[in-house]
């Protein structure tokens, strides 16, 4: 059996056998452990260097740490998983933690009231999506990107203003998907985390 989000265990083992036997067919090295709460957490990395970076793979591939199945997602259900999610892994208020996510409304009202310490950031694939829906061409997308991986408030504008430059509607669009949560221009300084 192959972990889908959304799949149906008829058992804590049968789930447990699935993992298992997905990350030993593809080169995890994986590991149960006990919270505080008597929860069991799923931990695995790739190759034996990469144990600190929890949610990342020797490829630099994101994998799933947590998932769960509920009727409706909606701030509710969203803290539910993050209490549950922060207390396993020992977050407390969210300090030093980051957080990428895809703009569910629920999800984002839930992180600032759980985890106010952390920085949170939404997903630049997803805005370039949705972005490239409204402006097509090679030009928008690639002057996307250089905005994305601005290290530099000045880059960042430099780049802003070519995309005015050509359509001024981009820049509008832009900015209201609040860059300081896409670019890494705005990324808080003392995180370990580079991911856009």
């Amino acid at each position: 059996m192959v972990p889908i989000i959304g799949m149906k265990s008829a058992n804590p083992m049968q789930l447990k056998l699935c993992i298992t036997n997905y990350a030993v067919k593809n080169g995890y090295d994986l590991w149960y452990e006990k919270s505080d709460h008597n929860r069991l957490l799923v931990k695995c990395c790739k190759g034996k260097k990469n144990k600190k970076n929890k949610g990342r793979d020797a490829n630099n591939h994101i994998y799933p740490l947590a998932w769960v199945v509920v009727a409706v997602e909606s701030k509710e259900t969203w803290k539910w998983f993050a209490d549950l999610l922060l207390d396993d892994i020992g977050m407390g208020n969210g300090h030093g933690l980051t957080l990428i996510s895809y703009q569910h409304k629920g999800l984002l009202e839930a992180i600032k009231e759980r985890v106010p310490a952390a920085e949170h950031r939404q997903h630049a694939r997803h805005i370039c999506a949705n972005f490239m829906k409204k402006f097509k061409g090679q030009q928008f997308s690639k002057l996307f990107w250089y905005v994305a991986a601005s290290t530099t408030q000045t880059k960042f504008e430099q780049h802003m203003n070519k995309l005015k430059k050509i359509e001024p509607l981009t820049y509008d669009h832009l900015m209201e998907r609040d860059p300081k949560t896409w670019s890494k221009a705005f990324f808080q300084i003392d995180r370990a985390c580079d991911a856009f």
